[in-house]
């Protein structure tokens, strides 16, 4: 009948600040409408009618049907726009339902950091055991390894988020960026011969996701093509079919877009965007996508190849030109062009999108303080 969430902080209970609790009431005979109040800190809070809403099982259904779980949503607008998108866009991947996986995707990881790490190659090793590098891989006669790809080298967009140096990650300048043939490094190596069979396909990129997160950063669900390559588990890998890699880059601009993040924020309770939340994040239908395939397209494309190992995913989009100079400024542009068509395919109005760039703080602080202004929204 009503579950009202509670966050301490205001000392309710003589424990810890950090433990939350609720008032969970169930009756025998459903009212068809259960009313929820989430990060209640008074009492009084249970009667705000900003924050207090009220869902129906088709309404959880519609959320989660996989898991059957209740988003946290903070606000009745919240609560609103949520299942307004939903009731237009079908979550990625529906189980135990005909056709409910309409990309065709498997979600999956390649090398787990801690079980596999007798298979990893620090680059002194290499180097001792006579391994020539080129580019960014180790090759020794016939034989090569490959890098290892972490969360913290990837980005939205960006498959040079970060390189390893001197002991550990740092960011990789803008200076950098706009050369070609400047490759991030790894912390580690891994054999080529193993990484193709745990791949077990000739696709020449690979598509993943951050899975360490949390819905309070300036980002939440972030994704990324980044090259063929050894991937650590906490970058799973999101396969589309071989012969379909170009539905990447239409995938890559729904997930990425704000839309999709902000409802994602709303369904994430811990650090981890594991595998139930990703099969249950709304995204776009792909026949509604193709139909702005020449937006989208050379937008992605223009995003993603920005140096020379990512010639791969640029040959699936049909470009077999040189990569795009990294241009900060037109990306900004490009990004936000792409963010204002999803909104209007999410069926977003003006109002909802101002109400939902006002939702990511840490990022409207950051441009704040670089800029003095929220230029993304």
């Amino acid at each position: 009948m009503s579950l009202y969430d509670f966050e301490n902080r205001k000392k309710l209970f003589p424990i810890d600040s950090r433990y939350k609790f609720c008032l969970l009431t169930v009756v025998r005979q459903p009212t068809g409408r259960a009313r929820f109040v989430f990060f209640a800190h008074a009492v009084a809070d249970i009667d705000d009618p900003e924050r207090n809403f009220s869902l129906t099982p088709d309404d959880l259904m519609l959320f989660n049907p996989n898991t059957r779980t209740a988003p946290t949503f903070r606000t009745r607008r919240d609560a609103e726009i949520t299942t307004g998108i939903y009731r237009r866009v079908p979550v990625l991947i529906r189980e135990g339902v005909p056709d409910g996986n309409p990309w065709q995707v498997k979600l999956s990881t390649m090398y787990h950091m801690s079980n596999d790490s007798g298979l990893f190659r620090t680059r002194c090793q290499l180097e001792e055991d006579g391994w020539v590098l080129q580019g960014n891989h180790f090759v020794r006669d016939d034989d090569r390894y490959l890098p290892l790809y972490v969360l913290a080298m990837v980005h939205q967009y960006d498959h040079r988020w970060a390189t390893f140096e001197n002991g550990k990650f740092r960011l990789v300048t803008e200076t950098e960026k706009q050369d070609p043939t400047f490759l991030a490094m790894p912390q580690y190596w891994v054999p080529a011969n193993e990484t193709n069979q745990r791949i077990g396909d000739d696709r020449p990129y690979l598509l993943g996701w951050r899975d360490v997160t949390n819905s309070t950063n300036a980002r939440t669900f972030i994704m990324s093509p980044h090259p063929r390559a050894g991937v650590g588990h906490p970058l799973p890998q999101m396969h589309l079919p071989v012969d379909q890699l170009g539905n990447s880059a239409p995938a890559t601009a729904a997930i990425n877009s704000f839309a999709c993040d902000y409802v994602t924020r709303q369904k994430i309770g811990g650090t981890h965007m594991t595998y139930f939340y990703v099969k249950q994040v709304p995204v776009l239908e792909l026949d509604l996508l193709r139909q702005h395939s020449e937006f989208l397209g050379p937008r992605v494309l223009e995003l993603c190849y920005t140096a020379w190992d990512m010639f791969g995913f640029a040959a699936s989009l049909g470009w077999h030109g040189p990569p795009f100079r990294w241009d900060s400024e037109r990306r900004a542009l490009i990004r936000s062009e792409i963010d204002a068509l999803m909104f209007r395919l999410y069926g977003r109005e003006r109002s909802d999108v101002d109400y939902i760039m006002g939702t990511f703080d840490a990022l409207r602080k950051s441009e704040e303080k670089r800029w003095g202004d929220y230029r993304t929204k």
